[in-house]
């Protein structure tokens, strides 16, 4: 079946097509809200993408820091009105985080135009009309066997709007003309998204959601490496207080009795790293040398973390040392009956 009957059956609605029909569009899978750029922690919204809304609204340009900022459209259901203008279920304009500040447009739920000026912290600082410009309209249309729903003035695309072709991309872009001109975003939901430079029918690509995927691997990996360091200077830390404990014990309490605590700040049985003899004596000792070994243990898990990375140069051969010397530490503990970490770089 050609895919032009997705477009014709999405045309017969095009008339009066509704928010929740247009969020469908784009989400057909319940489980994803968001489709493009996100920040370096791959978790923050920041650049250009689409927004599912709530109660079947969507909001479709740039972010910063998951707030609308930028240049975007946002489309509410007939039944809510965009907020501090009655009567507007789309705006198209500009943002400063996440508030309509700048120029900007609003279109009642029929498409019609009811305002077009300045925004003041959320807010048009004139008059809604219905009589300002009958030339211009939020709808839909077909140019070059996409469907397009955005802004039309006469009849033609201008202004900001998406197109849908039949292959399933979703292009979100100015037009001008009934020509896509601008930075856009283009979707191939559920997953697939890039950002291009838009002119005379020539992409150029900016970014794309394999790169962020790759970025954001990277990142967590060089975080991982972070962690492990913090964690190695820690144990360092914590060994040296044994030491001193171990050391003061010795000298004020050389012999002690069977059965008796030598350290009375710490609690018998209490915590998993605090070793004892068999006889219940505290085994300073053997707690210095554990907490020495997972330090090396964390060590050498941030220079595998790093490797990995591409942050640091190593050899096959040195991995593979590195990996051993991380099994060796974690099985000498694990045979005595303790808890020991098991990091997933010494498999991989």
């Amino acid at each position: 079946m050609k895919i032009n009957l997705f477009i014709i059956s999405i045309l017969a609605l095009a008339l009066d097509m509704s928010a929740q029909e247009i969020s469908e569009i784009f989400f057909p899978d319940n489980s994803i809200i968001y489709l493009g750029q996100l920040g370096t922690n791959g978790k923050e919204h920041n650049g250009m993408g689409v927004l599912k809304l709530k109660k079947g609204g969507i909001y479709a340009g740039d972010f910063s820091r998951d707030k609308f900022h930028g240049y975007g459209i946002m489309i509410l259901p007939s039944y809510q009105d965009i907020q501090n203008c009655f009567g507007a279920s789309i705006y198209v304009g500009k943002w400063f985080r996440g508030k309509k500040n700048g120029l900007g447009k609003l279109y009642d739920s029929k498409g019609n135009l009811i305002y077009k000026g300045k925004f003041v912290d959320d807010k048009p600082i004139d008059a809604l009309s219905n009589d300002i410009d009958s030339l211009s309209r939020f709808s839909t249309t077909i140019i070059d066997d996409e469907l397009y729903i955005g802004e039309i003035l006469d009849g033609i695309p201008n202004g900001f709007g998406m197109f849908l072709d039949d292959d399933g991309f979703y292009t979100l872009c100015p037009v001008q003309n009934g020509v896509k001109n601008g930075v856009g975003l283009i979707l191939n939901p559920p997953y697939n998204w890039g950002v291009f430079q838009i002119g005379n029918e020539l992409y150029y690509q900016i970014a794309t959601g394999v790169e962020q995927e790759s970025r954001r691997e990277k990142y967590k990996r060089n975080r991982d490496a972070e962690r492990a360091q913090l964690l190695g200077t820690f144990c360092d830390i914590l060994n040296e207080g044994i030491s001193l404990a171990n050391n003061f014990q010795n000298t004020m309490n050389p012999e002690v009795s069977e059965g008796q605590p030598a350290n009375n700040y710490i609690s018998e049985g209490k915590h998993s790293s605090v070793s004892t003899t068999s006889k219940g004596k505290y085994n300073l000792s053997e707690q210095q040398s554990y907490n020495s070994d997972k330090a090396t243990y964390s060590k050498y898990d941030g220079m595998l973390s790093a490797a990995f990375a591409g942050n640091r140069n190593a050899s096959a051969s040195e991995i593979k040392q590195w990996q051993n010397k991380m099994k060796q530490l974690r099985e000498k503990w694990e045979k005595k009956g303790r808890d020991f970490p098991h990091f997933p770089n010494e498999d991989k």
